[in-house]
């Protein structure tokens, strides 16, 4: 793979070019407010040298490794799969977070899902850094967008929630945590969650810690996966969205029997980090394993992997 700069109406673009059999090319806007900017970044990537990836062989080598995954879930076939371009990413990954410089660290990189992705929000996935709400949000409206393109009649549809949403159902009054279904009566308008396979619900506890709650509706399950497992508060979110879900019930005039439903605190398949920092890292893997029904069998030393992979996902726009 080459990383070759071009110059058009004073703006950068990174180009990545790949060479075997045929040429892929993808272009990524990371325009620099300045002239000495761009001089300074098309420098460093002349500095570049090649590196072997085979972009062309990537959707066979792709479906093979899914296929082999799918059968026999082990972690390297798994693994396989998701990292079929795990040299790519993790360079230009890598490489994309060091364009940010202070001259165009505010400009939009990319607008989507109502998020503006600033080179700013981005430095949050440079390594040690503690994910914000527009990178999981965003990361979050890729999922969706993939789940879309699942037949119209599928039986297998998710609906996915960002992170406003738990803090929007208990919001905060003189200092107290209050259900308030109001405010998120509306989110769902469009929406029958009772038709759904799966929710998932990102959540930011108390601005210190990330996880995934996923609302197995089929099999009638809400599933807490915590990266940091923290029993006692698991259990007052499931209280929380079960009276959710029956608030929706009665909306949509649907049944439902809270006696029926079961808590999975998920502890015993949430893969577990080992540091302060990555909890963000974790609950976007969680989601996205689960939205492809694979295991989960991601752990830490995958994380400066998938922040890079995290990168090249936001700037594509999009999720293989």
């Amino acid at each position: 793979m080459k990383v070759e700069s071009s110059e058009s109406d004073s703006d950068e673009t990174i180009i990545l070019t790949y060479n075997k059999k045929r040429e892929i090319t993808q272009t990524i806007d990371l325009s620099a407010d300045t002239d000495e900017d761009n001089s300074s970044h098309k420098r460093r990537h002349k500095e570049i040298n090649d590196i072997e990836v085979s972009a062309s062989s990537a959707q066979e080598v792709s479906t093979k490794s899914k296929n082999d995954a799918v059968s026999t879930f082990t972690k390297e076939a798994l693994l396989n799969w998701k990292k079929c371009d795990t040299n790519n990413d993790m360079y230009l990954g890598a490489e994309l977070l060091k364009t940010i410089t202070n001259e165009n660290k505010q400009k939009i990189l990319f607008e989507k899902y109502n998020v503006d992705i600033t080179g700013e929000k981005l430095q949050c996935l440079k390594d040690g850094e503690w994910l914000n709400d527009e990178v999981i949000n965003f990361y979050m409206g890729m999922l969706k967008e993939k789940d879309d393109l699942k037949e119209e009649n599928s039986s297998e549809k998710s609906f996915y929630l960002n992170t406003f949403f738990m803090s929007k159902l208990i919001e905060k009054r003189n200092g107290q945590a209050t259900y308030t279904y109001k405010n998120v009566e509306r989110w769902t308008k469009n929406c029958n969650i009772f038709d759904m396979e799966k929710i998932f619900i990102p959540i930011n506890i108390k601005n210190l810690h990330w996880v995934m709650v996923v609302i197995f509706m089929k099999t009638k399950e809400i599933s807490f996966y915590d990266s940091l497992y923290q029993g006692n508060v698991s259990l007052y979110y499931y209280n929380v969205l079960m009276h959710w879900l029956e608030d929706e019930s009665k909306k949509m005039k649907v049944s439902i029997d809270p006696k029926q439903w079961s808590f999975n605190e998920g502890c015993s398949v949430s893969p577990q980090q080992t540091n302060g920092c990555d909890c963000g890292v974790f609950t976007i893997c969680c989601a996205d394993y689960i939205t492809d029904g694979l295991p989960l069998l991601y752990e830490q030393k995958d994380m400066s992997l998938w922040r890079c992979k995290i990168v090249c996902s936001i700037l594509r726009g999009k999720i293989y």
